[in-house]
């Protein structure tokens, strides 16, 4: 038997083979194919006392879930589609990075550019991340979008270097490799990944 509509049960996130959070989700449908839960607002989380593979739980510092409600859809042979633990990872990787540029002097009129830009780089970085775990993106796929991301992500880097702390020399050559490094790494993971299947209404 499963577990009956509004059942109150335990959802745990298990990573390398032991858990690494928990919270008490209620349960919306327990069917053959679907799975639906709903992690409300203020609901509480736990974590291992003992040490993870992985190390501390990125929201260990938060006692509950302190967003909107999240419903939660799992279906046999895909991946969780709760996402909301690794989103607001990348989403706080993003502020943190953004705010600690406006805080730098010397930037001027660009802080509010460069800061936002920073932010669609890292976004970036952490999707490139989470489609290498994704079953539904072939692995070649994945790993040329990582790379092509991260050589991507190391040009604006060293550009930045270059132009806002201390002139590099001769920089510009390995700033435009990396460049267009990550421009075929990108290319070539779309071209592999090939179209998706859009539902339509």
């Amino acid at each position: 038997m499963g577990w009956a509509e509004g059942e109150i049960v335990v959802r745990r996130e298990v990573r390398r083979g032991s858990p690494w959070m928990a919270v008490c989700v209620i349960v919306v449908a327990d069917e053959p194919g679907l799975l639906a839960t709903y992690l409300p607002g203020g609901a509480q989380f736990a974590f291992p006392t003992e040490e993870h593979a992985l190390g501390p739980h990125p929201w260990l510092g938060r006692g509950a879930w302190e967003g909107h409600g999240v419903l939660m859809l799992q279906r046999p042979g895909e991946p969780d589609r709760s996402r909301w633990p690794t989103a607001a990872q990348g989403l706080a990787m993003a502020t943190v990075s953004g705010g600690k540029v406006l805080r730098r002097p010397g930037l001027g009129e660009m802080a509010v550019p460069v800061a936002v830009y920073i932010g669609v780089i890292t976004l970036m970085l952490w999707r490139a991340c989470a489609r290498v775990s994704s079953p539904a993106v072939p692995a070649r796929a994945a790993w040329l979008g990582l790379a092509g991301a991260i050589a991507f992500g190391a040009s604006d880097t060293l550009l930045a270097f270059d132009r806002f702390l201390q002139p590099i020399e001769g920089v510009h050559l390995p700033i435009l490799v990396l460049y267009w490094a990550g421009q075929c790494g990108i290319a070539a993971s779309a071209a592999l990944a090939g179209p998706r299947d859009v539902p339509r209404a």
